[in-house]
């Protein structure tokens, strides 16, 4: 049983600002994204533009969300930054940790959402950050847990989703402590 709840929605530091870096368009450094990487210019309105197949996970409201308007405000700033460069985008919404792993193989072109880690700076190319987005943890109701830095939470078992960027930031410091769920709405409902 989970005594804390994070997740990529919520995050690491109570009341800290983390720049969201909302696209990773994909540049796979072993062969993969090849089509934004083509050397023959790209007119914005062509008929039939190139498409850009993006991973995004299941929600992240406001910021994304198949329920949204127009997939959120994420959604249609990547898409008009897109539409101007001359590009179509398609996007294919899938629980988080696969549309990130699909990605991260070359199966799409990037995954949109991402935080920024070094680790993923292996596989992908971040966008600079144009979203910013606060950050807590959550507690059951009526556990007694006060902290003023992460070291205090150690004895807690933490609560966090698959491959998210609360993941890999938490994993080195509080492997053994941290409850892995496939996605931030099962990790808050269990």
């Amino acid at each position: 049983m989970r005594d804390i709840r994070l997740s990529g929605t919520y995050g690491i530091v109570k009341k800290s600002r983390i720049p969201l870096v909302a696209l990773v368009v994909a540049v796979m450094l072993l062969g993969g994204g090849t089509r934004l990487l083509a050397d023959e210019p790209v007119t914005a309105h062509e008929e039939n533009p190139p498409t850009v197949v993006l991973g995004i996970g299941e929600h992240w409201e406001p910021y994304y969300s198949e329920t949204l308007p127009n997939g959120g405000v994420a959604v249609e700033i990547v898409r008009k930054a897109f539409e101007r460069s001359g590009y179509a985008l398609e996007l294919h919404w899938l629980p988080w940790a696969r549309a990130f792993n699909m990605a991260k193989k070359g199966r799409y072109d990037g995954v949109l959402g991402a935080w920024y880690t070094e680790e993923r700076t292996q596989f992908f190319t971040y966008t600079h950050p144009f979203l910013t987005t606060e950050l807590v943890f959550f507690k059951k109701k009526g556990k007694r847990i006060t902290y003023t830095t992460l070291q205090d939470l150690k004895p807690y078992t933490i609560g966090v989703a698959r491959d998210s960027g609360p993941y890999e930031l938490l994993k080195p410091e509080f492997g053994q402590n941290l409850e892995v769920a496939t996605s931030a709405e099962l990790n808050i409902q269990n």
